[in-house]
């Protein structure tokens, strides 16, 4: 009997079981299946201020569709335009806040919110529209953009509106031929002062739907777009159009901070390309118009006249003199990468070339700005004197952005690209230990008119033949420290050393104060702050309640700039000695809570103020650097120094390379150890360098100089120690 229970215990169980499985496929063909979840649709807003007949308007209808076409529908975009008398700070503001997603801006706009951006608007700086199409979608470009994140803004794209013409009623090409006529502006640009000269009366237009620069009144011409509301102005006059492409007309598209940091990745890529090929079809539409007007006008009667490349390369020196009174703000980097995508790869037999590699990026930092123009200097003497065995001298500057990796690779592509015969660097002592075997590897010479370290850097050769293609005119830090001594010794009342705690630091205490110990006098005090400091209260009131009246400051232009302003909020007057030239701190370059001279002394080897400083060969260069570089907003040179210095530099290589028939970067080595006396800017070179001295300056060609309240200097003794 069990066991026929336990049969039937089975036989109901597996019935059970079978009687569920047939129950629940009925169910599971009764009832559907789950749908795969739809992904969610993101709803994006665009802001712009453009006039619906505009280029831009239509831009941003295409990119609507390009962005939904992209996103398969994942993403939708309401095209919003701001209301009437907004400006485009509102557009900023509203991106800023998370109300509008993207924004579309013009560069003109942003040319008030971003210096670089006013590049743009420099009518002739660039050769050609391809040459400025190439700067938009290289590297250059993609700094400009990423510009933008100062805005709490992240750039996406360039559109291009359309590039100006000019239209005149007489015949009047180049800039000296405008005397005399009234002429019509884009507002807001640099066209006032591109244009600008003597007797020309200056008249600002105004925007017009099309984009093109509508003036009032009577003129004898003005620059615009061409569209069809100029021609209908033209119709019946005399005047003709100039195909001069000088200036272009565009946008920006981007996206705000708060919604770009929400945004999922693969979108954003996806808003990226769908921008990119509407940049694209922008500039294949201009082209388009502009052909169609042109036939336009020429049916209408109307001259259109292709610009001669002549004429063009008259008024592009003129326009790049001008970006070089204005490249401290616009971005010396920036206007470096963009001029060496321009220049055409020289070759062996059409010129010769000398990098300059510093740190552009670090907007606190004039070291490089100062270098860069000493050998721009230098080769536009050398090159109008008929260069160098009939070949020009051709400056390629690059960015080392501080880092030592970046000033290696930028050295090789010197080398590699460019067959650059020299490197004049402007690095730390940390970039130039780096560059020395590179330079070597890609044979040039390596000048240097900053690196400042006797540790380091040390080029008394002798039979060391891995530095002797080194070669420095440069105060070193020894040399410093022997001539702030003195002035020190000559003090009356307490001295200290305020020394940032590093091996430097560490370094100068040890010879400052066995200096000190040799002249029988007391040990300076010495007050310690950390790298990276920002706030030097503690520091500044210990000396204060010490009694220091005077210290040596070794700090970065940073830390000076903090410890002056410290020092002028706690009413201390003690005198400061520190290792960067003026440090920035004049008239014309405020710093908040610091004051233009009065206690605050450094050395230089060459001042623009000083005059007793200066050889006739800087009185000359003194000349031709307010000519060149003279700043319309009344700004004062940084580190003249240097500019010197490197000046002086690259005269002594061009001498060299005057006299060795052989230009190897060995021979040339040998050359620049026998040059004989030389009259330099900051001084007559006896004998400039020698198999066993690499260095051209001495403590004798130092001169500690004290700021003055005016913004100039004055000496603190007559002639140099």
């Amino acid at each position: 009997m069990k066991r026929a229970g336990v049969w039937v215990g089975v036989v109901l169980l597996v019935g059970c079981s079978l009687a569920a499985g047939f129950l629940g496929v009925g169910a599971w063909r009764d009832v559907p299946a789950p749908r795969a979840s739809q992904p969610e649709i993101i709803r994006l807003s665009l802001g712009h201020q453009e006039p619906r007949e505009g280029r831009v308007r239509q831009s941003l209808d295409r990119f609507a569709k390009e962005v939904s076409r992209h996103s398969q529908g994942r993403l939708e975009l309401a095209i919003v335009e701001s209301k009437a008398g907004s400006g485009q700070e509102d557009l900023l503001f509203l991106s800023r806040q998370g109300i509008y997603d993207l924004v579309a801006l013009p560069v003109s706009a942003l040319g008030q919110q971003v210096a670089a951006f006013k590049l743009f608007d420099f009518p002739f700086y660039f050769a050609s529209p391809s040459s400025l199409h190439n700067m938009i979608d290289g590297e250059a470009g993609q700094r400009l953009l990423r510009q933008m994140q100062a805005l709490d803004m992240m750039g996406l794209a360039f559109w291009e509106e359309g590039f100006r013409q000019l239209v005149t009623n007489r015949k009047a090409d180049v800039p000296d031929e405008w005397k005399g006529m009234r002429f019509g502006v884009v507002p807001a640009g640099m066209s006032s002062a591109m244009f600008s000269g003597s007797a020309v009366k200056l008249l600002t237009g105004q925007p017009g739907p099309g984009g093109e620069n509508v003036i009032t009144g009577t003129v004898d011409g003005w620059e615009t777009v061409m569209t069809q509301g100029v021609l209908e102005r033209m119709r019946g006059g005399n005047s003709r159009v100039l195909l001069s492409n000088h200036a272009w007309q565009g946008v920006v598209l981007a996206m705000g901070w708060p919604s770009y940091r929400a945004f999922p990745a693969d979108l954003l890529q996806i808003l990226k390309t769908a921008a990119k090929d509407v940049g694209q079809w922008t500039r294949q539409q201009n082209s388009l118009d502009q052909q169609q007007m042109e036939k336009k006008f020429q049916e209408a009667g109307i001259a259109v006249e292709p610009y001669a490349e002549t004429v063009r390369n008259a008024w592009m020196r003129k326009a790049r003199r001008l970006a070089l009174a204005h490249e401290e703000n616009l971005g010396v980097g920036l206007l470096a990468e963009m001029e060496e995508s321009e220049i055409q790869r020289p070759g062996g037999d059409h010129a010769w070339i000398v990098g300059v590699d510093a740190n552009f990026s670090d907007p606190s930092s004039h070291a490089g700005l100062a270098i860069k123009r000493g050998v721009q200097l230098a080769c536009d003497e050398i090159n109008d004197a008929g260069g160098i065995g009939d070949k020009p001298l051709r400056m390629v500057v690059t960015d080392n952005q501080g880092s030592a990796s970046v000033a290696v690779g930028n050295i090789m592509r010197l080398g590699q690209k460019w067959g650059a015969v020299a490197l004049v660097s402007g690095g730390g002592d940390p970039i130039v230990r780096e560059q020395v075997a590179v330079a070597k590897n890609q044979k040039m010479l390596l000048l240097l008119p900053y690196a400042a370290s006797v540790r380091g850097v040390t080029v008394a050769q002798g039979d060391q033949d891995d530095k002797r293609h080194v070669f420095r005119l440069a105060a070193d830090e020894y040399q410093k420290i022997q001539v702030f001594f003195d002035e020190l010794l000559g003090i009356q009342g307490k001295v200290a050393l305020m020394l940032e705690n590093s091996v430097s630091g560490r370094s100068l205490r040890t010879l400052m104060t066995q200096m000190f110990w040799d002249h029988g006098k007391a040990k300076p005090m010495v007050v310690w702050f950390h790298a990276g400091q920002k706030i030097f209260l503690d520091p500044v009131q210990q000396m204060k309640k010490a009694g220091v009246t005077a210290f040596l400051l070794l700090a970065g232009p940073e830390e000076t700039r903090r410890i002056r302003s410290t020092m002028g909020a706690l009413s201390y007057q003690a005198q400061l000695f520190g290792f960067h030239g003026g440090d920035g701190v004049t008239p014309g370059n405020r710093v908040p809570g610091v004051s233009p001279g009065g206690n605050y002394s450094y050395i230089e080897t060459f001042s623009l103020d000083l005059s007793r400083t200066r050889t006739p060969v800087g009185d000359a260069l003194r000349r031709r650097y307010w000519n060149l570089f003279a700043s319309p907003e009344g700004g004062s040179s940084h580190d003249p120094s240097l500019t010197a210095q490197a000046y002086d530099l690259v005269m002594l290589m061009g001498r060299a390379f005057m006299r060795s028939p052989d230009r190897s970067m060995e021979k040339m080595g040998i050359a620049m150890e026998r040059l004989e006396a030389y009259r330099g800017a900051i001084k007559t070179y006896s004998w400039p360098f020698s198999r066993s001295r690499h260095e051209a300056l001495s403590p004798a060609d130092l001169i500690v100089v004290q700021s003055s309240t005016e913004g100039g200097v004055t000496p603190r003794r007559n002639v140099r120690q």
